[in-house]
């Protein structure tokens, strides 16, 4: 009798609600054009048959003895004892059944993900290195600005210092006029990846496009960054001589 088996994605997705044992379903026709209707025995669990990134298919196995294939792929697991003695078991089994086959392209389950992740892989590592690369430049822009913007207002600091502002009061002033400008950029850039997070949907597999602790940690770090650049001109600023500063401007 003509049977298949289907993935738990296609039971639910043709049969909701129901159990997809005893049902029929047909996915080839007879030479007279007739449909072949084969009976569901059994239900298994849906695969990435066609990548890990693309979106999960409703699937339908019907045994090799009812519908021969000229090519074969093999899922085999083995006991304990490497790859090396797993295929050199495979191969004389193949051979038993018909010296003229030939196993080829054996490759472990490890290797055969690695295979599929490796663009996937070398995209994140070259986004990695130009999100460093993008890091170090913002870091270097903010430490610029926040030097301009003190060279700029060293009149004003040595005149705060000399009506009796202390040197942590400019500090203070400098740092929070850094970190207002620091915020409306971390806003700013936090709106704008929330909005193409869906550009970079299709390249995740397993993970969210919107995950709150990454975006909370690359908030942090980037007010790390500005805290820092904003302090360091800062606390040389409110080392200045209030009177050669007045001088000078």
């Amino acid at each position: 009798m003509p049977v298949a088996v289907v993935s738990d994605l296609a039971a639910r997705t043709y049969w909701p609600g129901e159990d997809a044992i005893g049902k029929r379903v047909c996915v080839e026709w007879a030479a007279n054009g007739r449909p072949v209707w084969r009976e569901i025995v059994g239900i298994v669990r849906s695969t990435r048959h066609f990548g890990l990134e693309e979106r999960q298919k409703a699937e339908i196995y019907i045994p090799h003895t009812q519908s021969p294939q000229p090519f074969m792929t093999l899922v085999v697991r083995s006991q304990a004892g490497g790859m090396s003695a797993a295929a050199t078991a495979i191969r004389h089994e193949i051979a038993g059944l018909d010296p003229n086959l030939a196993g080829v392209g054996l490759r472990s389950m490890d290797q055969f993900v690695a295979t599929a992740e490796s663009r996937r892989r070398f995209q994140v590592l070259l986004m990695g290195w130009f999100a460093g690369l993008a890091a170090v430049l913002a870091a270097i822009g903010i430490y610029g600005v926040m030097v301009n913007t003190v060279v700029r207002r060293t009149r004003e600091i040595g005149l705060r210092l000399a009506l009796g502002a202390t040197p942590r009061d400019a500090v203070t002033m400098v740092v929070s006029k850094g970190m207002l400008l620091a915020g409306l950029g971390i806003s700013a850039g936090f709106l704008v990846a929330t909005a193409l997070m869906r550009f970079i949907e299709g390249s995740l597999f397993g993970v969210s496009s919107f995950d709150a602790p990454t975006f909370a940690t690359v908030a942090a770090i980037l007010a790390t960054i500005a805290a820092v650049s904003a302090w360091l001109p800062a606390r040389a600023a409110a080392r200045v001589d209030p009177v050669a500063a007045l001088r000078e401007s």
